[in-house]
């Protein structure tokens, strides 16, 4: 029997509000270096800043990207096999920085099988899975991740697991 693909969770390098933060520390490590810049210590104050905000903008334009499709490091794919639900992980081949842009995803195994069994309900499977993905934050190559569990936390309660089995 064929794979049976239904689901795809995203990995990112870092949470979003780490992100955040990380961006504005960049922001304000350049200020700081424009602002040291001797050219500008006879100018007046108004207008450094001014001409030092526009730089930086400038430079945040080529830096600044959106978090939620360019900060995803690896995937875990859901998929059903007989009674089972697996998931495999794809991860980036290159080496994971805050600046990766050019990303080629390779699969890298199964990183857990569930054998469901027939008298639980579509609650009990929905529960169960999202058990296995949580523990998933503790195994290595997980850890110091942020595993975005929003979509299957929103659709999953909805789904009629055990149709979607064929128990």
């Amino acid at each position: 029997m064929p794979k049976r693909y239904f689901f795809d969770i995203p990995v990112y390098r870092c949470s979003i509000d780490k992100y955040i933060s990380e961006t504005e520390n960049f922001r304000e490590k350049l200020k700081d270096y424009y602002m040291d810049i001797p050219v500008y210590q006879d100018l007046d104050e108004v207008e450094v800043e001014k001409s030092v905000n526009g730089i930086i903008e400038n430079i945040m334009m080529l830096h600044e990207v959106s978090w939620i499709f360019n900060e995803i490091i690896a995937y875990i794919r859901l998929y059903v096999l007989d009674n089972r639900i697996l998931a495999e992980d794809f991860i980036v081949m290159s080496r994971v920085t805050k600046r990766s842009r050019n990303k080629v995803f390779r699969i890298n195994g199964t990183v857990f099988e569930l054998n469901i069994k027939t008298n639980w309900s579509d609650g009990k499977i929905y529960s169960e899975i999202l058990k296995k993905i949580e523990n998933l934050q503790s195994i290595k190559g997980f850890k110091n991740r942020y595993i975005d569990l929003e979509t299957i936390k929103i659709a999953g309660p909805l789904l009629k697991w055990k149709k979607m089995l064929r128990l």
